[in-house]
């Protein structure tokens, strides 16, 4: 049962990796804390400035932080919720 569970939160993380485009909006439900320094809160929308892929196949966005000018690393499956950005239509 815990490697189906594994598997469906792999797949939902691998969604919102391939959805959410750089220039949305993402919102956390749990404090981001990186040495001692909360760089993402709850109920606050930060900007995707990068999606990144490593050479395993980790999935990840920089999203802008609580702090000027630094960017924090979020893992797909920390995200609660994303607004995008209008898309133009393909003709």
């Amino acid at each position: 049962m815990y490697q189906r569970d594994f598997s469906d939160v792999m797949i939902e993380a691998d969604f919102l990796w391939r959805e959410i485009a750089v220039g949305d909006q993402i919102l956390v439900e749990d404090a981001i804390i990186e040495a001692g320094v909360e760089l993402l809160s709850p109920g606050r929308e930060y900007v995707v400035v990068e999606k990144q892929c490593s050479d395993t196949g980790v999935q990840s966005f920089l999203v802008e932080s609580n702090i000027p000018r630094h960017s924090a690393r979020l893992y797909p499956h920390w995200i609660c919720s994303y607004s995008a950005l209008p898309r133009e239509l393909l003709s």
